[in-house]
This record gives structure tokens, C-alpha cells and sequence, in this order.
């Protein structure tokens, strides 16, 4: 108990650094697990929790293998070679984790990594339920492998707290219970922890870990419920982590009331997400995983919901009826930063507003109709929009360096563009009417001049800005990092902002892929574009470095490039969603070994 002491006197500890004392634990476990080998056979945490109950259930299958995934990723280890990085692990709070971690290890007489696999080999399980009243109930279950390492641990535990605790001013006591053999204890009135066999249970009050225990002894758990049976059809392969939830509650709150009507009062929800609304409103449940498969990281998304039996209005997101086309591939030119693609019927939200929107919004339309085809040279909202199309593809790239222009801005700005598709030519020919007279109407506050020539074969025409007389509102000549031009390859209309990205534009939609049957949206985030863009402007990336550190000039440009360059390598996150007829599907996915 001395050696306790001394190391006590060293960290001050009060019940709210609990938390923090635990993060510090996981920190340590984090850092020595890498040569951790073959898991142990444990029994499965899930026994703790009923079949009935459990409104939510997260968990970690195989805890040793998803730190493994991090720390031993080849992007992380790089990123400790960073100063940033390695000041973080010289700091006192990585100092006090590492002698944490070595006290343990003395004490215990065990390596971290083989109290890591003894002590976490069956998985972790948090699961919460919603009584009647009052708030949420979680009890977080650590399963382990082995009985005797897990009642040393805990032991140790016990103490280092019960020392620290001790000179509190004024002292609080870590006090001890016992509920049947398992042995426990309860810090103030929201902490319990009890130790059963090799599993740990924690919880906030007693009743919950008396019911955990009691239940353990039954022979029907989540594992044999109905949601286990969901988890498994739904979520492909082996998840390193998953989720399952009821969505009743959603259901039943008063917000999800409102949401879930149809037709709903909102119409921006309806115009945006009308389509992830119904899914959500007709699911019972969601089921969601995470993989690591070589580097790569992966969050797969499921709900027993699809096409079928969907309400009116998501036939604006998704082609309900299989007589349109889903999304069309994302847009990826030369030094791409992001791209979007995305369905979206105006169509059939003009022509389906009585269906879509409640009475007096659906009304509202008739003026608004009125107000539009003024604009419409030579034809009318309606012929407009069924000349639109259903694909919508946004691209956001490097920015470009305008050679017309001798004034140069004095802050690079990305290049973009909005390409969509047509159902029929005429809507490119009213869309050039209405660009043509908004330049006209806005030349006397915003003045342009008019150009047209050819790219990449394509007909374009554009505009510029005059680099003579003033403009408002823009004192740091942000413009002149653009030159805007309008064109259209086969049934695709391009709106872009520069030359050099047009002609890229034209090129990737010549080759494009056909469209997607499932998908709705399709979203691609580069990073090596991203570090590419901050490379263009490093002083204005350095000066939040250099304020926030105080170090010098030349330190800040490299510990910038560093960490840039790191950036580049992160490779492309992507989001994808999908309908099908009675499911949807929603992934999340890092790909770290592609690069542009």
C-alpha cells in the first residue's frame, strides 16, 4: 500500500477525472496491443441483456482487432513522426497514462497486452433501454476470458481509487457491495460496478446490474432474439463493431409523429430528405457495422424498408416506378476536392404537388407558377421542368488561374460546377434564355462581358469580368478567379465556372458509366485534393499554426507541409445510398490507399 501511496500523491484525482482515468486505461491499451496474437474463447456479454428489452445494443466483437486496425494502420504511424503529434505524446497527460499503465504492470505482474486479451476477449457490449419514465438505462458489459486476471485488475483498480479518493477535500469513500457472490462497488449514487466471473458490469443505479446478473441465468438473451436474428441478415461478413436499435421510440415521440405524416407541414424536409424520411418512418428497426478490411475502414447502414409500399412523395428522390434511371457515377476530373451526384425529380414535385405537400402549400405553387414562367422566354414552369431531368452532379475542384485576366486575386478559390441532365434539349435552350437576361438585368450593379468559342469539340459560351471600374463587394478581387461557360454534351448541361475544368468535365461525361440502378446519391470527398488546395495558400494555412503554437516561421511551414502531406495520403471517403425494393442500404467508406 505504500507504493499505492506514493503513486497516488503523484496523480489528484476527483470522482468527475473517473472518466478521464478510464480514457487513460483504453490510451494505454491502445499503445501496447499490437503484438497481441490469438484471442481467447469467452462467453458472449450479450447473455446479460433480454430478448424483449433492450431498445439499443453497440457492440464491439472484437475489441483487440479494432485497436489493432488504428494503431497499427500505416497512416498513423506516420502521423507520430509529426511534431504535432509527438508533442501530444510527450505531454503530462500521456506521461500520467504510461505511468498508469506501468504501475499496472507491475503491480499485476502481466504485460497490457495480455491483460488487454484476457480481459476484453469476448467483446464489449453497451446496452440501453427507455422505461416509462424517466431517463435512459445503460449497462456497459466488458467480457473477459479469464477470471482471475479480471478480479486483479479490478482489485487494483480499487485501490488507486480508494487512495486517491481518500484525499479529496473532503475524502469520499469508493464503498463495496455484493449481490449473490458476484463482488461490487459503488462510487456516489450513479456509479456501480460488479464483477461476475470474468465479465465486468457497470451501470448507474443497482437494479440494473441485479437484473443483468439474474438475467445471465436464463436461457433465452439477445442472443437468441429477434434483433440478434436481424443483425445477422442484415449486416454482410464480420463487423468489427455493430448496432442495433428498435426505432419505435422514434415512431412514437411527438417530432416523430409530425415527421412521419404525410403529407408532412414541412416542405423543406419533403424537398430534401423525403426519401430517408419514409425509410426511417416505415423501419422497425436499423442495424448498422463497422469493418477494416486492408486499411480500408467501412459503416454499413441497413433498414428493412424499401421501394415498395413507399409514400408519394419519395418518388422525388428515388425512381420509384423503375422507368427512370437512378444516380449517374460522381464526376472525378484531374484535382477533383469533392463530387456529388445526386437524383431529383422537379418533375414530379411539380406535377405530384397535390400529393406531396398539404393543401394550402400545394396552392401556394399556382402563384409562384406565375411569377417563374415571366422569366421563362418562350415557354412556362411546367414545359420547363418536363424538359428537366433526374441527375444532378456537382463538382468542386483546384482552383484555376484565369490567363485573360492581368489583375489576380488575392486568395485562390476552388473551380465548381453544376451538371445536370435533360429530358428534352429545349430545357438547355430556356436555360440559356434565363442566364442571358439575369446578366442583362444585374449589368448595371454586377457588369459582364459575353464570349463564345469552343472546348474539347463542345460549343460553349461564357463570360468575364471587366477588369476596369468597380465591383461590389468584392475588394480582394475574388472574381477574377473565375471565368464562367455554359455547354451541353449529349443530354448533359454544364454550368462551370472555368475553362480548364469544363474541358475536364467534357471528357469525363463522354466516357461516363450509365447510371446506377439502386443508388440515390453518390458523394466522393478526395483528399488529396483537399491538401493539394491548402498547399496553394500555405501563409493563410500557417497563420492558425503559427498563433496557436508561437512557433517560429519556418517551423510552422513545415510542421504544415507534414501534417498536409498526411492529409494527401488519407486517400477518398465516400457515401452512397440505396433502394431497394424492400431495403436500404447506407455506406460510409474510407479507402485509404486511393489517391488522386
Amino acid at each position: 500500500m505504500k507504493q499505492n501511496s506514493v503513486f497516488a500523491g503523484n496523480l489528484v484525482v476527483t470522482w468527475d477525472a473517473i472518466g478521464n482515468y478510464m480514457m487513460k486505461l483504453l490510451f494505454s491499451w491502445i499503445t501496447l496491443v499490437s503484438t497481441i496474437g490469438v484471442v481467447r474463447a469467452a462467453e458472449d456479454p450479450l447473455r446479460f441483456f433480454p430478448a424483449d428489452a433492450p431498445q439499443l445494443i453497440v457492440k464491439i466483437e472484437r475489441p483487440l482487432d479494432l485497436i489493432n486496425s488504428v494503431v497499427n494502420h500505416q497512416l498513423v504511424k506516420e502521423a507520430e513522426k509529426i511534431p504535432l503529434v509527438q508533442d501530444f505524446l510527450d505531454g503530462a497527460d500521456a506521461r500520467r497514462a504510461f505511468q498508469l499503465l506501468k504501475y499496472y504492470e507491475n503491480d499485476l505482474q502481466e504485460s497490457w497486452p495480455k491483460l488487454v486479451e484476457k480481459t476484453t476477449s469476448g467483446g464489449v457490449v453497451l446496452g440501453l433501454r427507455l422505461p416509462k419514465e424517466g431517463e435512459p438505462v445503460p449497462l456497459l458489459v466488458i467480457q473477459g476470458s479469464d477470471e482471475a486476471t479480471t478480479k486483479a485488475l479490478i482489485d487494483s483498480v480499487a485501490r488507486i481509487v480508494k487512495d486517491e479518493l481518500a484525499q479529496e477535500t473532503p475524502p469520499q469513500a469508493l464503498k463495496e457491495f455484493k449481490i449473490g457472490k458476484a463482488q461490487g462497488y459503488r462510487l456516489g449514487n450513479d456509479f456501480h460496478l460488479v464483477r461476475s466471473g470474468a465479465a465486468i458490469l457497470i451501470a448507474g443505479n443497482m437494479p440494473v446490474l441485479e437484473e443483468a446478473l439474474q438475467q445471465s441465468a436464463k436461457p433465452t438473451s439477445f442472443m437468441t432474439s429477434k434483433g440478434m436474428q436481424q443483425v445477422k441478415a442484415a449486416l454482410p461478413g464480420k463487423p468489427l463493431v455493430w448496432l442495433w436499435s428498435t426505432l419505435k421510440p422514434v415512431h412514437e415521440s411527438p417530432m416523430g409523429k409530425d415527421l412521419f405524416t404525410n403529407p408532412r407541414n414541412d416542405p423543406v424536409l419533403t424537398v430534401l430528405f423525403a426519401g430517408l424520411i419514409d425509410i426511417v418512418g416505415r423501419s422497425d428497426h436499423i442495424a448498422v457495422g463497422l469493418y477494416h478490411e486492408d486499411g480500408d475502414f467501412r459503416i454499413a447502414v441497413r433498414m428493412p424498408a424499401g421501394k415498395k409500399g413507399s409514400a408519394g412523395d419519395v418518388a422525388i428522390h428515388v425512381p420509384v416506378d423503375g422507368k427512370l434511371p437512378g444516380t449517374l457515377p460522381p464526376l472525378e476530373p484531374e484535382g477533383v476536392l469533392f463530387s456529388h451526384s445526386f437524383y431529383l425529380d422537379l418533375n414530379t414535385l411539380y406535377t405530384d404537388r397535390e400529393k406531396i405537400f398539404p393543401k394550402a402549400i400545394a396552392e401556394s405553387f399556382a402563384e409562384g407558377e406565375k411569377q417563374i414562367s415571366r422569366f421563362l422566354v418562350g415557354s412556362s414552369l411546367p414545359k420547363f421542368l418536363a424538359q428537366s431531368g433526374v441527375n444532378h452532379r456537382i463538382v468542386i475542384a483546384q482552383p484555376e488561374t484565369v490567363e485573360r485576366y492581368k489583375v489576380k486575386p488575392t486568395q485562390k478559390l476552388p473551380s465548381f460546377a453544376f451538371v445536370t441532365s435533360m429530358r428534352d434539349p429545349g430545357f438547355a435552350r430556356t436555360t440559356k434564355s434565363i442566364i442571358r437576361a439575369g446578366v442583362l438585368a444585374a449589368s448595371e450593379d454586377i457588369p459582364l462581358r459575353s464570349w463564345s468559342g469552343e472546348i474539347e469539340g463542345v460549343e460553349v459560351y461564357g463570360y468575364y469580368f471587366p477588369e476596369k471600374g468597380k465591383f461590389p463587394d468584392d475588394e480582394e478581387n475574388l472574381r477574377f478567379n473565375y471565368e464562367p461557360v455554359v455547354g451541353v454534351v449529349n443530354d448533359q448541361l454544364i454550368l462551370c465556372s472555368n475553362h480548364g475544368l469544363m474541358a475536364s468535365l467534357i471528357k469525363e461525361i463522354k466516357k461516363s458509366a450509365p447510371p446506377s440502378k439502386e443508388a440515390n446519391l453518390q458523394t466522393k470527398v478526395f483528399a488529396k485534393g483537399l491538401g493539394d488546395f491548402a498547399l496553394v495558400d500555405l501563409d493563410s494555412t500557417l497563420a492558425g499554426m503559427i498563433l496557436a503554437q508561437g512557433v517560429k516561421l519556418q517551423d510552422a511551414k513545415q510542421q504544415t507541409k507534414d501534417l498536409l502531406s498526411l492529409l494527401q495520403k488519407l486517400g477518398t471517403g465516400s457515401v452512397t445510398t440505396k433502394y431497394f425494393d424492400d431495403k436500404f442500404e447506407l455506406d460510409i467508406q474510407l479507402n485509404t490507399k486511393a489517391t488522386r
